[in-house]
């Protein structure tokens, strides 16, 4: 029996009902593609080799405070855009059928490769792995986006609609926050244990990429010996950093889009449809006169104001970047070790880093005995490192899980709209379309 795969229209009609009860309407229209059959396991690479396999929509960032919009730059936004820069209680905006594409297609990996008997056992295991990554990778971006971040409650707080078959008719409800969470550490796991330790594409994940992965994981659950472990075997396999001495900072982008950072390549989209976006100034202020930060990560304009150029993202040098680098995985050993009572060697990865950050000998070490003085050392400079990769926002989230008590606010036409940190609106609500479709649970407003 052959299966008939729609390229990549059909991948994304599937993404809108990827978790929906009755599609028929929608898979009634008939695309105008081309219909490839699945017969191999190279057909069922070509699935997860699409463009935009993992690719996400930029709600991470827009929420967050890394950037600001002047007036006339929020008056030429698409609405849906100015509703969620002002973080609107009823605001929409869809990340979620981006995500369930990936979802699907790596459903369809691992189920039609239970037909398709050809290949090696490193062939069969490499795909199977990278179906595996991808689909906890999906899951896990919109768990920081649809869900509470995670904590105490996570038994009983809703989760994700764990789709894993590519059958979109099944009706599934949303399993508890703590059934998601298992669901993508353990497809991780399983996964390391499969793929190879790098892959043949940055595109595709490897051992390391899963490591770092499941590094930002046990972060994100405040489980800081877990997240020391992982980013450990990450740094043990790739501990190289760039130096920004040898960067151009007057280039644009000044960061090589073959850069030895980036283990696992994966972008999001802008913050606006403008395609200026500013930084905050407070941010800016923050860069030490000798920290090429500044200038590296950001175009400096003649009024003091700043435009991002520096993504990680190998496509776009000014468009968020959600991929597995190793400068972040310095910065979540750094932070697990300090919050683990080793502040010395926390801060000795920290040094490590900002040496290669700041102009040549010029760099003082950060040293400190203090926990809590170390910790806010540490999430100041995860800001100033970590520019639009949706980090921003998930450590806010759970540092108001700590009791931070962060609150953010943005003035706009001479308006103040605040977010306070225990607010419903730090969880999105999930596309009306969704919901009328599929009868899930919606977020609470």
């Amino acid at each position: 029996m052959k299966t008939t795969y729609i390229k990549i229209s059909l991948l994304s009609l599937f993404s809108m009902t990827a978790i929906v009860a009755s599609c028929s309407k929608l898979l009634d229209e008939k695309p105008n593609q081309s219909i490839t059959t699945i017969n191999t396991l190279k057909d069922l690479q070509g699935v997860l080799r699409q463009p935009n396999m993992i690719s996400f929509g930029g709600l991470v960032n827009i929420g967050a405070d890394q950037y600001v919009h002047s007036n006339s730059a929020y008056s030429t936004m698409a609405i849906n855009f100015q509703n969620a820069y002002r973080w609107d209680k009823d605001a929409l905006f869809d990340i979620w059928s981006g995500a369930y594409r990936g979802i699907y297609a790596a459903n369809l990996v691992l189920t039609e490769m239970e037909r398709i008997k050809e290949g090696t056992e490193f062939e069969r295991n490499d795909l199977r792995g990278q179906a595996l990554f991808f689909r906890a990778f999906s899951l896990y971006q919109l768990t920081q986006v649809y869900c509470r971040p995670y904590g105490p409650d996570a038994q009983t707080a809703l989760g994700l609609p764990l789709r894993l078959t590519p059958n979109v008719e099944e009706k599934i409800s949303r399993a508890s926050l703590q059934e998601t969470y298992n669901k993508i550490i353990g497809d991780t796991k399983e996964a390391i244990g499969l793929l190879p330790l790098r892959n043949i594409a940055i595109n595709l994940p490897g051992k390391i990429s899963c490591y770092g992965f499941l590094a930002k994981m046990y972060l994100s659950m405040r489980e800081y010996s877990e997240a020391e472990k992982y980013s450990s075997l990450y740094l043990a396999e790739s501990p190289q950093l760039l130096d920004y001495n040898t960067l151009d900072t007057l280039a644009n982008p000044s960061i090589p889009r073959i850069n030895l950072e980036s283990t696992f390549d994966a972008g999001m989209t802008s913050v606006s449809t403008n395609a200026v976006v500013t930084a905050n100034p407070i941010l800016i202020q923050s860069y030490h006169t000798n920290d090429l930060r500044k200038k590296v990560l950001f175009m400096i304009n003649a009024d003091g104001s700043a435009v991002f150029k520096g993504s990680y993202f190998r496509s776009v040098s000014n468009q968020g970047y959600c991929g597995i680098a190793t400068d972040e995985v310095y910065l979540i050993r750094s932070e697990c070790l300090v919050r683990l009572n080793r502040i010395e060697d926390g801060l000795k990865d920290l040094n490590y880093l900002l040496v290669r950050r700041w102009k040549t000998n010029r760099f003082t070490p950060v040293q400190t005995t203090s926990k809590e003085d170390a910790i806010q050392i540490l999430i100041n400079e995860r800001n100033k490192e970590l520019i639009f990769r949706g980090t921003r926002w998930s450590d806010l989230r759970r540092l108001n899980e700590d009791g931070a008590n962060i609150s953010l606010s943005r003035t706009i036409n001479g308006v103040t709209y605040n977010l306070p940190a225990k607010d419903n609106r730090w969880i999105w609500l999930i596309p009306a379309e969704v919901i009328n479709l599929s009868g899930i649970q919606q977020n609470e407003r």
